[in-house]
């Protein structure tokens, strides 16, 4: 005689009841987290301060399975983002190590950071070793002088 086919027992069925009940709420929840969230950025935004720490800056995985950033760190319009300062800094000294751009940038930019924007021009070819420090290259005098440009080259190739 055949076997039966296996059938999920209680302890799964009222796990995956629990999780599907959990998931609904949570759609059902998060248009108004999200409201939350921008309201909270706003309000940073207008007194200049942080309302709740960086690494709270979120991400969400709608239904599609798409990920969206429901944070809104961004710059003031009109300030140069650190790979520009950065730029900036080897334009005008020829030369630089990383603790000598971030007292140059003075912004409390921390020198871990730069590290970063460091790899990130070594890779795009901004920048080159120089000694203990770094130089930029005409790539990257380029990039300097004329913000933007690179990103438009990519687009049109």
């Amino acid at each position: 005689m055949p076997e039966a086919a296996p059938t999920p027992s209680i302890v799964e069925s009222i796990f995956s009841g629990a999780i599907a009940e959990i998931d609904a709420k949570m759609e059902e929840r998060r248009p108004a987290y999200e409201e939350f969230l921008e309201l909270q950025d706003a309000k940073s935004r207008l007194t200049g301060t942080s309302a709740r720490p960086r690494a709270a800056a979120r991400t969400s995985t709608a239904t599609s399975g798409t990920t969206r950033s429901t944070g809104t760190r961004r710059r003031a319009p009109g300030q140069p983002d650190r790979k520009g300062q950065f730029l900036a800094v080897l334009a005008e000294r020829g030369s630089a190590t990383i603790p000598e751009i971030a007292k140059a940038i003075d912004d409390d930019v921390s020198p871990n950071y730069l590290y970063r924007v460091r790899d990130t021009s070594l890779k795009d070819g901004l920048i080159e070793p120089d000694g203990n420090g770094f130089k930029i290259t005409a790539k990257g005098r380029s990039e300097h002088e004329n913000p933007g440009s690179a990103g438009e080259e990519q687009a049109a190739a």
